[in-house]
Order: structure tokens, then C-alpha cells, then sequence
């Protein structure tokens, strides 16, 4: 009798587990897609159409263009940057948008490489929010993910690899899109690169083999560049 109670409270718990998971708010994979959002978006805004989730979306559309592009300048950057800080002071409460924000704080560091004292700023600041927002919504699909994909960007030698690996895990078991898409390819490449950065190398070689395989772009070319480094 108690083993049968024992199984039920655990199913329940699992349960309530399950309920408090909170899916993440999904932009469009292509940058093409993307930046018909932001335009639309731009054009809705000046005609005084503006709803909160549609420009928290947008925001996360922008930051995903601005990290995504490898030559992106600091202009843009900035400009990006500057608006999550201030949709972030707007929005306390939500911790997907202070994730993202300290995904793009640490993103910043790429422009300061020859001043390391803003360098460690961004860089702390950065991974400060990200663990901050973990902390408090750490069932947040969306969380989990902004500091996965930061931490799997990120040097080797800072020593997030293993968060990032714990938490695109975490996303990979709570949110599984089914069929073969550019959010699965997304996810799955940057848990490749924790994987290698974290010497967990027969891992990595695998997923990025499954990434290639699929041939979504631009994650194939992508995963067949990283096998050549490994």
C-alpha cells in the first residue's frame, strides 16, 4: 500500500513537474523571415499598432540578426543593445527578456578584444543576467536557451561550456519539435559546440553529423565547417 502511494505522489509531482515548464517565445528561423518581421513590425509601429508579444518578439528577432551575423558592426550592435536595455528596465518580471539581454551584453565583448577591462564588463554583466534569469525561471524553455546558445558561443576558456551543455539539454527534453526543422538543427549545433568545448567530443561528432545529414542551412554548412575544426 505505501509503495502504491509512494508511485502516485511522484506521478503527481512529475506531473505538476511537466506544468511548470514554460515554452519559449519562437522567432522566425530564416534571416529572411526575420527581417520581414522587423520590417512589418517597424511599419505596424508607426501606425500605433504595437501589442507586448509581438515586441518582445521582435526584439528577440533582433538580437538573434545582430549575434548571427559575423559582420555585423558595432552600430548596429549598439543600437540593438541599447533597446534591450531599455524593453528590459520596462519588463522586470520577465526573465526570458533578461536572459536575452545578457546574451547580447555578452555578445558586445567581440568589439572590445583590445580593451580588457570593458571586455570583462560585458562579459560579466552579461553572464551575470543570464544566471540571474536561470535562477528565477529555471522551467523557462526560453531561458534555458538564451544562456545555452550564449555559453555555447562563448571561449572555452570561460568555462561555461557545461552550462550551456545543461541547459540546451534541458531544452532539447522539455520543448522536442518531432520533425526535422531549423529550430532542431539550431539547437542541436549549438549543444554540439558545448559538447566539443566541454571534451565531450563522441558526443559532439555525432550531433554534428546529424546536423549535416539533415542539410537545413545554414546549420549543415555550419556543422560541416565545426567537424573540420575537431
Amino acid at each position: 500500500m505505501k509503495v502504491i502511494l509512494l508511485c502516485i505522489i511522484l506521478t503527481l509531482c512529475a506531473s505538476v513537474i511537466a506544468q511548470d515548464i514554460t515554452a519559449p517565445t519562437l522567432i522566425p528561423q530564416s534571416e529572411k523571415e526575420q527581417l520581414a518581421l522587423v520590417d512589418s513590425f517597424s511599419q505596424g509601429k508607426q501606425q500605433g499598432h504595437v501589442d507586448y508579444p509581438l515586441e518582445k518578439k521582435v526584439l528577440l528577432t533582433k538580437i538573434a540578426l545582430v549575434t548571427a551575423n559575423p559582420d555585423v558592426k558595432l552600430e548596429q550592435a549598439q543600437m540593438v543593445y541599447d533597446e534591450a536595455k531599455s524593453f528590459a528596465q520596462k519588463h522586470k518580471e520577465d526573465m526570458e527578456v533578461k536572459a536575452a539581454l545578457g546574451s547580447i551584453t555578452s555578445f558586445m565583448t567581440i568589439f572590445h578584444l583590445n580593451n580588457y577591462a570593458k571586455m570583462a564588463i560585458y562579459s560579466r554583466k552579461g553572464t551575470r543576467l543570464m544566471d540571474y534569469a536561470v535562477k528565477k525561471a529555471p522551467n523557462h524553455v526560453g531561458v534555458r536557451m538564451q544562456r545555452g546558445v550564449s555559453s555555447a558561443a562563448m571561449p572555452a576558456f570561460l568555462n561555461r561550456a557545461h552550462l550551456a551543455v545543461e541547459d540546451l539539454e534541458f531544452v532539447k527534453k522539455h520543448y522536442p519539435v518531432k520533425q526535422a526543422n531549423g529550430f532542431n538543427a539550431f539547437i542541436d549545433f549549438y549543444l554540439a559546440t558545448a559538447y566539443s568545448k566541454n571534451n565531450q567530443l563522441d558526443q559532439a561528432k555525432e550531433l554534428l553529423l546529424k546536423v549535416q545529414a539533415n542539410d537545413i542551412q545554414p546549420w549543415s554548412e555550419r556543422a560541416k565547417q565545426k567537424l573540420a575544426e575537431i
